[in-house]
């Protein structure tokens, strides 16, 4: 099946192609230069599933509710599905919409961002930079408990491991080859192929027990209590404040997160121009930016990749 979405231009969706090329798991997904394609389990059924992204010109769209007719303002997504149930299509492309975080109020969000003198540049320079969500909530746990306290290429290594114990696709596409490990495959074996620390083996084995027994409820639905999910998931062991709030920044797009223990979120501040850049002083210049908080985190997270 074959959805095509019309966005503003404006969004930074390669941005968030970006984001995701660096952090592809080999045999699961491919990113290429404006595409998205992977396996992922959608209600039981298995599913291959494609993004492309172009420009989109002389095509209708909606902008504030009313139409218009895009010069070079529209871009089109084009969602494909190897399903043809139209329900778990439906399912797949609200997933996308988190994925690239489609729905939030782009001038609304860098109205508030360039209010700050030294952000305003970068929001310029940078406009509709965008939350990259996840396509499934168990596996962006997993994602997150890999990559606590260690780099993202050597994250990259260790998930790659990890995911050799998904089944195997029934039909492989090119090469994606396979489905990330459920929950009670890592139980069985996926977590014992996680390389370091026992400490880090039995954070991912406590998660997927608490996912397979159902102790635990992780969707990309947004949870009616923010509160108690995050209350439950820092109740594991291994996950702290930063985790659960990272995943409730990539899993549901929670726009008003604030990471101020997070190493590149301080650097970021300090090559801002900031005099203090210990976590209070974080919270203390991200309080201005309420309720789109999240989206000062990538600024700052990019003016720390950028050096």
């Amino acid at each position: 099946m074959r959805t095509e979405l019309t966005v503003d231009s404006r969004l930074d969706l390669d941005g968030v192609l970006d984001f995701l090329r660096v952090r592809a798991i080999p045999g699961i997904e491919e990113v290429g230069e404006r595409s998205y394609r992977r396996a992922l389990r959608i209600g039981g059924a298995e599913v291959m599933a494609g993004v492309e992204i172009d420009d989109a010109e002389g095509i209708r769209g909606l902008v504030g509710g009313d139409e218009v007719v895009g010069g070079d303002a529209r871009r089109r997504i084009v969602i494909t599905s190897s399903t043809d149930d139209a329900a778990t299509h439906a399912e797949l492309e609200h997933r996308v919409r988190r994925l690239f975080d489609l729905d939030a109020p782009i001038d609304e969000i860098d109205g508030i961002l360039s209010r700050d003198p030294a952000l305003a540049g970068r929001v310029a320079t940078r406009p509709g930079i965008r939350i990259a969500g996840s396509l499934d909530a168990e596996e962006m746990l997993v994602r997150a408990i890999v990559g606590q306290q260690i780099s993202v290429v050597a994250a990259q290594g260790h998930l790659r491991e990890i995911a050799a114990s998904g089944s195997a696709l029934a039909e492989p596409d090119g090469g994606i080859t396979r489905l990330f490990p459920t929950s009670r495959e890592l139980l069985d074996r996926g977590a014992d192929l996680l390389r370091g620390p026992e400490s880090r083996r039995a954070t991912l084995r406590g998660a997927a027990a608490a996912l397979d027994s159902g102790e635990l409820e992780l969707t990309l639905d947004t949870p009616a209590d923010p509160e108690r999910l995050r209350a439950q998931l820092i109740a594991l062991r291994g996950i702290g404040p930063w985790t659960a709030d990272y995943l409730a920044l990539r899993i549901h797009g929670a726009p008003d997160i604030a990471l101020p223990g997070d190493s590149a979120v301080r650097l970021g501040l300090r090559r801002l121009g900031a005099e203090q850049w210990d976590p209070a002083a974080v919270l203390r210049f991200a309080e201005a930016f309420r309720p789109w908080r999240s989206y000062l985190m990538l600024h700052l997270w990019a003016r720390a990749a950028a050096g």
